[in-house]
């Protein structure tokens, strides 16, 4: 861990000044325009913009955040925006941190979150910004291109073209390429293990697509006459019914994520009824493991999946212990009565700044596998720079290697071999 943020990963300082150039030109139209429409100085548009008050009595909106904003159709929702750029505040924070040689380094914030995983820091490079999907039959030469007429002045990029550029200032250093690998499916691949979905694990073995066997299940039509709506529904059920979420949850997923269930023809609740029936083995796993917890804040130890549920020898806090070895720990576990408004007795810790937290059987599972998932990511970590392949950075599921340019596919090879090499303790894991 301490290798890899000290190595850190180059910078393009100069792409990264022309980016924050292009986004304040373009925030300058933006507000110049809404200032306009609303009959408003520029200096009241931005007083208006930024101020969630003001915003809100404007609008008539109920809140100004970012998923609200989003939401709105009124001018002034349009000068939020391009003032909350987040594209700028990451460029700005990378060149804050960026070093003399022009290395980004101490990304990376080990054990940010309470199942382990690594957090970020500074340009926070675990959450760039997703690039246009108009992007994804884009070549490196037209990336490259962009970039140079951009860094040069030549060209001022648009609010797309700045956050496709935005992973382009992460550069290799001269005469190196980078070497980049990830888990696939790696969270639904652990959830299936886990809770001994074999019909899951087959479909994994057999190379289908797991969003079409979703599909197919939910829309009730063969595999081979999914087409791409039916399968866009599939997908997020499959990234959003995992650990648990409700048919009024998975509505507001669908529409996040762009989906219109209705022209589909299906309802939300039917959706998730329909993956539940389809994954029956994960559902029982919801159960099995909250049961398991309980016993533990009761004071008994249990053990499942290849993890031990164990309550401390005071009786106050509540380990998971992984299959790994390592332990997410539930400070304060208790059950209480009547939490928040809700029947029977409920599972509650002690979450630190946050105060009390609520937990239930589907959001155990989630940390479990999320924890599980991470084991698996700082094995493959340790072993890449065990073999000299040099990681800079990591982003969930993926990590990211400088190797010399003339071995780039060897060293792609060698961190493929590493990442699908199992510890003793996942053996049999579909990875």
């Amino acid at each position: 861990d301490r290798a890899v943020n000290d190595r850190g990963i180059g910078l393009d300082t100069e792409l990264c000044e022309a980016l924050l150039l292009c986004d304040e030109a373009n925030t300058e139209d933006a507000v110049a325009s809404v200032a306009g429409e609303l009959g408003m100085s520029v200096i009241e548009v931005r007083a208006a913009a930024r101020s969630p008050q003001q915003f809100c009595a404007i609008t008539g909106a109920d809140d100004a955040r970012k998923g609200t904003v989003v939401g709105i159709d009124h001018p002034l929702a349009r000068a939020r925006q391009a003032l909350a750029s987040i594209a700028a505040g990451k460029l700005r924070a990378g060149l804050a941190r960026v070093s003399d040689d022009g290395r980004l380094r101490d990304t990376h914030r080990y054990y940010g979150g309470h199942t382990g995983r690594w957090s970020g820091k500074g340009m926070q490079l675990q959450n760039l910004p997703r690039p246009d999907k108009r992007y994804e039959e884009w070549t490196d030469a037209q990336i490259c291109a962009l970039a140079g007429a951009v860094r040069e002045g030549r060209y001022i990029a648009s609010a797309p073209e700045i956050n496709l550029l935005l992973r382009a200032t992460l550069c290799a250093g001269l005469g190196s390429t980078f070497a980049v690998c990830d888990f696939s499916g790696v969270e639904a691949r652990a959830l299936a293990w886990c809770a001994g979905d074999l019909d899951a694990l087959d479909t994994f073995a057999s190379g289908k697509d797991p969003y079409k066997v979703a599909a197919a299940e939910i829309f009730g039509v063969s595999y081979e006459h999914v087409d791409k709506p039916m399968r866009q529904v599939g997908k997020i059920a499959e990234l959003a019914c995992g650990y648990g979420q409700g048919g009024a949850k998975f509505a507001e997923t669908a529409a996040a994520m762009g989906a219109d269930l209705e022209a589909a023809g299906v309802d939300s609740f039917e959706v998730v009824a329909r993956w539940r029936k389809l994954h029956a083995p994960t559902v029982e796993f919801w159960a099995q493991v909250e049961a398991a917890f309980r016993k533990a804040v009761q004071g008994g130890e249990s053990e499942l999946a290849g993890c031990t549920f164990q309550p401390s020898s005071d009786g106050g806090d509540v380990a998971i212990f992984l299959p790994s070895g390592r332990p997410i720990v539930y400070p304060g576990a208790r059950l209480t009565t009547g939490s928040q408004g809700r029947r029977g007795t409920s599972i509650v810790f002690d979450g630190g700044v946050t105060g009390e937290e609520y937990t239930y059987g589907g959001k155990l599972v989630e940390n479990l596998i999320q924890a599980l998932c991470r084991d698996l990511l700082a094995n493959a970590l340790v072993g890449a720079e065990r073999a000299g392949l040099c990681p800079v950075m990591h982003v969930h599921d993926e990590i990211v290697c400088e190797v010399p340019e003339n071995a780039g596919k060897e060293g792609l090879a060698e961190l493929h071999r590493i990442m699908t090499m199992l510890p003793d303790w996942a053996t049999g894991f579909p990875v």
